[in-house]
């Protein structure tokens, strides 16, 4: 298999070594040969065919503990399930964070200092028969963490060995917010940098956006402050990560597929169509991209959608074909692409017109934007609109004329069998409601351009969903080389979230017996089922469901999260006779000093990592 560029001698990952200890050293300087990603076998089919999965009901309650319905079928035949830990943050260094130098820094989040407590995706790598679980962590300045497992001929999975601080990234500046992600049908970790800086603001002399919450928090503490030169614009991508058959560690960023807060890059089974969601707040995007290659991320073509919520229609808007090699000078090297270069940018009036420039709202700032003018660094406007494209996909995506009224898109999940990809809108309000943006000055052809999204007022949020097809062309009259292109995005009945018009006695302002404000989802393919985590304060304790797509109708609560903890970290995994889902507990008892003001412990407050299961599947 050919290696993709950005596992080229360029931007090669310097290896770490697996025997690394926690101790928040710097990786060995040592310089690896240029490797491949190791070859994947095409994933086992389910060992039950079509062989549904259902929970027995877990009751609502006010538990301080993870609680897990008792018992579940697979196929009819009885499986018991069980709450697995296989690691917590802190122990053996897992989520210590770390300065650009290799020095513990300092994570601002009570009630730990030099450790994340946003444990959240989990990854199942089985590089060579091996298997390791990897787990990163959404701080900025994030992490990440693995460890060696063992299957027992039980099917339990046991850490062998300790928790060990994976460096892979160093070459691009480490990894930022990572949120969720997925395990590639060939076996790679693909994650994701939410909330992406905003190089609009950026001072490179003060080594601050003006972004109090996430960027200027963290990331001069990280960078600027010991000596360590960086950029917003390496941050914001999405990460593809291997374990080679040397327990080595390798990977970069994937520049040709966008920058902006990236909640989750999916990829479905023909290895090339990835789904990519936006979660920002007030105005964001819905993305796809068909790589030129399948396993090969490094190039392709990307598209925004448009989406008329009134009929569920969906359009591709195509922002062109880039590459990994032509991107990367103008991101990693000494002098980086800056927001001038790609845009002139003016201010807009009260009444959302611009004098100069296209009206843009996105992410909540309405702006006055136009493609700059080549210059000595992009030398044409042909190259200042490809850059422009990735490094600002968003704002490219809006002047264009596809939709960015989304409110924190978040999980994707495929169904192969109902060939139906699922969306998590957290909640449907302001920028998605009829008549957003609010700009009276707006002629009726510039209104057709921003407001596409209409629907309802829904504080609870819901999933929506949308079939696939082949043969069909972009917004600009091209075909789209994929036969999984989504063509219509509509709500799912019985996914949808229910509010209230008074809180209840336990203080929920969702109903009980639905979602509120999902997050991470995941599919088990062959079992007819869709997981949905919660992470929401319009429950009293945040809870995991599974629907079953044949069946319809209500989802069934499988698991529910101690107090303020978040669900997150889920996917399914198949590993020989055994099935497992995976989760993440994240910050339990942390947030609110009303409800817990001076306790429980710290250690209980501690994220922590693990897996329903194992289910058998034979």
């Amino acid at each position: 298999m050919r290696a993709p560029s950005l596992f080229s001698s360029s931007c090669l990952a310097t290896p770490l070594l697996l025997t690394l200890a926690c101790s928040g050293e710097p990786a060995p300087e040592e310089t690896a040969p240029e490797a491949e990603p190791p070859e994947a076998a095409p994933p086992e089919a389910p060992r039950l065919a079509a062989a549904p999965l259902r929970f027995t009901p877990l009751e609502a309650s006010l538990s301080e503990e993870v609680r897990v319905t008792h018992a579940a079928t697979l196929g009819g035949e009885p499986r018991a399930v069980a709450w697995n830990v296989v690691g917590q943050v802190g122990e053996e260094g897992m989520g210590r964070l770390l300065d650009a130098r290799g020095e513990p820094l300092d994570a601002l989040r009570k009630p730990f200092t030099d450790f994340c407590n946003e444990a959240d995706f989990n990854a199942l790598l089985q590089p060579e028969g091996a298997l390791w679980w990897v787990t990163h962590f959404e701080c900025t300045r994030g992490a990440l963490a693995q460890a060696l497992i063992t299957q027992r001929d039980d099917g339990q999975l046991v850490r062998e060995g300790p928790w060990v601080l994976q460096r892979a990234l160093d070459h691009q500046d480490g990894i930022y917010d990572p949120c969720a992600g997925q395990v590639t049908p060939w076996g790679t970790h693909l994650a994701s940098e939410e909330y992406e800086p905003d190089a609009r603001g950026w001072d490179p002399e003060a080594c601050t956006i003006g972004d109090t919450r996430w960027w200027d928090a963290h990331m001069p503490r990280a960078f600027c402050e010991v000596g360590v030169q960086t950029h917003p614009y390496r941050f914001g991508w999405i990460p593809e990560l291997y374990v080679g058959a040397d327990s080595k560690v390798a990977g970069g960023k994937h520049l040709a597929m966008g920058r902006f807060s990236h909640e989750l890059a999916h990829v479905l089974p023909d290895e090339r169509t990835v789904y990519l969601s936006d979660d920002g707040s007030l105005g964001v995007g819905w993305f796809m991209f068909v790589a030129d290659q399948p396993r090969q991320l490094d190039a392709g073509t990307l598209y925004a959608a448009r989406w008329d919520a009134g009929s569920g229609a969906l359009t591709w808007l195509s922002l062109g074909h880039a590459t990994n090699d032509e991107l990367e000078p103008f991101v990693f090297g000494e002098s980086p692409v800056q927001f001038a270069d790609l845009f002139s940018a003016t201010e807009m009036a009260e009444d959302g017109t611009c004098a100069a420039g296209t009206p843009v709202f996105a992410n909540g700032k309405g702006e006055c934007l136009a493609f700059a003018q080549p210059g000595a660094v992009l030398t044409s406007p042909e190259l200042v609109r490809q850059v422009a494209s990735r490094l600002e996909t968003r704002r490219t995506a809006a002047i264009l004329g596809a939709t960015v009224e989304l409110e924190k898109a978040e999980g994707v999940a495929y169904d192969p069998e109902g060939r139906t990809v699922y969306l998590a809108l957290s909640s449907a309000k302001k920028s998605m409601l009829a008549g957003n943006p609010a700009a009276p000055g707006l002629s009726e052809e510039e209104r057709a351009r921003v407001d596409h999204v209409g629907v309802g007022e829904n504080a609870c949020g819901g999933i929506y969903a949308g079939g696939v097809a082949g043969a069909v062309s972009d917004m600009q009259g091209d075909p789209i080389a994929s036969d999984l292109v989504m063509t219509t995005l509509a709500p799912v009945e019985g996914l949808m979230g229910v509010p209230l018009a008074e809180p209840d006695a336990e203080g929920n302002t969702c109903a009980v017996d639905a979602i509120a404000n999902p997050d991470n989802i995941a599919f088990a393919p062959g079992h007819d089922t869709l997981f949905v985590a919660e992470d929401t304060h319009a429950h009293a304790r945040n809870v995991l469901w599974a629907w079953h797509p044949s069946q319809g109708g209500a989802p069934t609560r499988v698991l529910s999260a101690p107090p303020l903890a978040e669900v997150t970290g889920i996917q399914w995994y198949e590993v020989g006779a055994y099935a497992y889902l995976t989760a993440s507990i994240q910050h339990p008892w942390v947030g609110d000093e009303e409800l817990v003001p001076y306790g429980p412990e710290v250690a209980k407050k501690a994220s922590f990592v693990g897996y329903l299961g194992p289910f058998s599947l034979e």
